[in-house]
């Protein structure tokens, strides 16, 4: 649920939960739903949710930590560089609508 990007898949995936267990759903009303999921967060958040590629980093490094400071450096420079152009080639190929954030 709080992956979800839209309204209609976190009401989906909140009315699953309720099956399950009505006192959760509660629970997750109370801690306020503005806090948690993507599809009600009044910010764009995408700056925030950085783990993912702190662990990309680190496993792609661990081959070359060896190396002296400016080749290291460049690797890395260039990696950021890769990644950060296919995940803007992944989005602008994608015409999938996720919402207004």
């Amino acid at each position: 649920m709080a992956k979800a990007y839209t309204i209609n898949e976190f009401n989906y995936q909140m009315a699953e939960i309720e099956i399950i267990d009505k006192r959760v759903e509660e629970y997750l009303f109370d801690v306020g739903y503005g806090k948690w999921p993507r599809a009600h967060s009044k910010v764009n958040r995408i700056t925030i949710m950085t783990s993912d590629i702190a662990k990309s980093m680190n496993s792609a490094n661990k081959s070359v930590r060896d190396l002296p400071v400016t080749p290291l450096l460049d690797l890395l420079t260039n990696l950021v560089k890769e990644r950060n152009y296919s995940n803007k080639k992944l989005a602008t190929e994608t015409f999938i609508k996720l919402g207004q954030k």
